[in-house]
């Protein structure tokens, strides 16, 4: 719609504008409007004319006005005031949301970022939450409007909660996990390039948004358990683990999307199929980003995981197979016998369990199963690789968020 028509100079464009002519209205305030045809001023064209004060060059921004004031569009429902001290029409004043009725004027949200990795504006930061990260409000990852309509108090229309990475990616809140044992998973790989490792590493279970992943290459020296006995909590092969950590890339995916678990109150039992389900033997995503945080994010696996998500013949379903067959497909599970976290039994309480995989040295094909061996163990032989070292194979597992495979 143009506005009333006043006898007043016209400026012409510049570049590919230059056959448009614009109009400083309100007089003095550096919002321009294009001339029509019949002489009136384009309201819905206006457009702020930047730093140099001149209409119709690329440093213009739309604006629409909001009462008695005019609004740079950003894009997504955020603006920024033009003029907001008054004193300035060169000025523009800070991100601010339009909120759900999308009014910056009457509906100010403030505390908005623009993200640069996805180019998407975020409200926020907020909290932390319940586990201890900050989070932000934003359109969806598909599907969405295309507007960011929440205020701080908590999303609006279709907008949904995020976090950000370490490094500043966006990723959608993962579904919360449950207090029990994952799922099994198949199929997905994160290459060492993303992992920011050395090594693959492969997804074995999901528990809500998050994975359980493993890796396809032991760690390059062996070790004991540990001269303390079978409990991992005071074991070598925790320090060893928790040692790990701290050496992945801290620009890749595992240091990215990492988050802590309660593994240390999950050591599980050892036992036949019959009480492979142990809830005691199945650790839990905290949802925590882990950040430099490095105690207890990798790990290795319990019984009841190597049972239910990764174990060759022993394992107890066709996708805990698959995952081992992976395993010696792209790692080295055929070559290494590797430590679990979990205790023999009461009965070998100076044992502890590890997989067994190496079957040149026992029954060719009959590999995958689970061993007791004494947590001093720290010779080279059959039950290892030699070209590891002494002892048997540190194997890191990790929970992360499934974001990671959308890297």
């Amino acid at each position: 719609m143009g506005s009333e028509s006043k006898n007043r100079p016209a400026q012409r464009g510049k570049g590919s504008n230059r056959w448009s002519f614009y109009v400083e209205d309100p007089d003095g305030s550096n919002i321009w409007k294009p001339v029509d045809e019949d002489g009136s001023l384009d309201e819905d064209a206006a457009v702020w004319g930047g730093e140099n004060g001149q209409p119709g060059d690329a440093d213009d921004l739309p604006v629409k006005k909001f009462g008695d004031s005019y609004w740079v569009s950003m894009g997504q429902n955020v603006w920024r005031k033009v003029n907001p001290s008054g004193s300035d029409n060169k000025e523009l004043g800070p991100l601010t949301g339009g909120g759900p009725n999308r009014n910056p004027e009457t509906s100010p949200v403030a505390k908005i970022i623009f993200n640069p990795r996805d180019g998407r504006y975020y409200v926020g930061p907020l909290g932390p939450d319940a586990s201890g990260n900050e989070y932000y409000y934003g359109d969806p990852g598909t599907g969405g409007d295309g507007f960011v309509d929440s205020t701080q108090a908590g999303p609006e229309g279709d907008d949904v909660v995020w976090y950000l990475t370490g490094s500043g990616k966006p990723y959608e809140k993962p579904a919360d996990p449950t207090n029990g044992p994952g799922t099994p998973s198949y199929g997905r790989v994160l290459s060492a390039e993303k992992a920011g490792d050395t090594s693959a590493w492969i997804e074995i279970a999901a528990n809500g948004g998050y994975s359980l992943l493993i890796r396809a290459w032991c760690l390059s020296q062996n070790s004991m358990f540990g001269s303390n006995g079978p409990i991992y909590t005071n074991s070598v092969l925790r320090t060893r683990m928790n040692a790990f950590y701290p050496t992945l890339n801290a620009d890749g995916a595992l240091r990215e999307f990492a988050v802590t678990s309660d593994v240390l109150s999950k050591l599980g039992n050892y036992g036949t199929s019959a009480n492979s389900s142990n809830p005691n033997g199945f650790s839990v995503p905290s949802g925590t980003l882990a950040g430099d945080v490095s105690s207890d994010v990798a790990f290795p696996l319990s019984a009841q995981e190597a049972y239910n998500f990764c174990l060759g013949i022993w394992g107890l379903n066709d996708i805990a197979r698959r995952n081992y067959a992976m395993l010696k497909a792209i790692g080295d599970a055929h070559l290494n016998e590797w430590w679990l976290r979990t205790a023999y039994n009461a009965s070998l309480a100076q044992q502890v369990t590890s997989v067994y995989g190496p079957d040149e040295y026992y029954r060719t094909g009959n590999d995958g199963w689970i061993h007791q061996d004494n947590p001093n163990w720290n010779d080279a032989g059959i039950w290892g690789a030699p070209e590891y070292g002494n002892g048997l194979g540190v194997r890191p597992a990790m929970w992360v968020a499934s974001a990671v495979f959308d890297e």
